[in-house]
């Protein structure tokens, strides 16, 4: 009997070994020196994995030393982004944002990158706050948006917006950034933007489409070549960005439409917003007073159903 019972805990031992393995750490009982037997002392101190924050903190840094530009905004393919390109794009996404903010506004960015947006929003309300994971983006951003009073920078993840209290921001975005988290810090950093912004307040964030042929030509590819960075695109279905909003505690009031008012075919752009309660569904955005109206800007927006 003693001896069944032995080799039944063995094997248990044995399945919470490799479990741990896969998670990046490795099992052992305090006070118990070293319970498998294999030679190694595991009452050693060993230094603990690398937190998912600091994996993509290293990814974007060693980017932002490469190219900073092309990491943020790849628009030709295998090309470098140039820079007046890429400023070109920065005003544009900037425009595309103004109906949402007055000049009383107060607005978060959520990965801000190198300031692309920011260098040319600020401009439209009172204060700006973005937030990088990476300290070469924020060092760089300081750079790209020198002489631009109103806005500041600072270094932290977006699933830790412990910076800023409860109820702080009129309105709050996220381009290209999402795409890059794991789908549960995706969803840390949404609940994060939901419990800053002001009750009704309205966001805009983005996410990939796998349905769309590029996409999903772009996923295959990643899959095959066994990239598995931290910095790697995440795909989404619009049933996955819907399920994780909700959980977040926010709701699509709108989906973003071009300028010829059809959907984009590669990105699931969407306009949601905190309810006035939390945990409560919101309504539909109206644009703060002196904001500019959707007509201003090279899109429209549409109902979301």
């Amino acid at each position: 009997m003693s001896d069944r019972t032995e080799t039944a805990g063995s094997k248990t031992d044995g399945l919470v070994d490799r479990i741990m393995r896969r998670l990046g750490t490795r099992f052992s009982e305090p006070g118990r020196g070293n319970p498998r037997g294999s030679g190694v002392d595991s009452s050693t101190p060993t230094a603990p994995p690398a937190s998912p924050d600091e994996l993509y903190r290293q990814d974007w840094d060693a980017l932002a030393r490469a190219d900073a530009l092309t990491a943020i905004l790849s628009l030709e393919p295998g090309a470098p982004t140039n820079e007046a390109a890429f400023d070109a794009a920065g005003r544009g996404d900037a425009d595309r944002l103004r109906r949402f903010v007055s000049a009383e506004s107060v607005v978060l960015s959520v990965g801000c990158g190198i300031g692309r947006v920011e260098k040319h929003l600020a401009r439209h309300c009172r204060r700006l706050c973005a937030i990088d994971v990476s300290d070469e983006m924020i060092a760089r951003a300081r750079q790209w948006t020198a002489g631009v009073s109103n806005v500041e920078f600072f270094r932290t993840s977006a699933t830790d917006l412990s910076l800023f209290p409860d109820d702080t921001f009129d309105f709050a975005y996220s381009l290209l950034v999402l795409q890059h988290l794991e789908y549960e810090d995706a969803f840390l950093a949404l609940r994060e933007i939901a419990r800053v912004l002001k009750p009704g307040a309205p966001a805009l964030v983005q996410f990939p489409k796998l349905t769309s042929p590029v996409y999903a030509a772009a996923f295959a590819q990643q899959a095959t070549s066994r990239d598995r960075s931290s910095a790697r695109m995440r795909f989404y279905t619009r049933d996955l960005a819907e399920q994780i909003l909700s959980l977040a505690g926010l709701t699509i009031v709108e989906i973003a439409l071009r300028a010829h008012g059809a959907e984009d075919p590669n990105e699931l752009e969407l306009v949601v917003r905190r309810a006035a309660e939390r945990g409560k569904p919101g309504g539909q955005v109206a644009s703060p007073p002196g904001a500019a109206t959707p007509e201003s800007g090279p899109e429209s927006t549409g109902r979301y159903e």
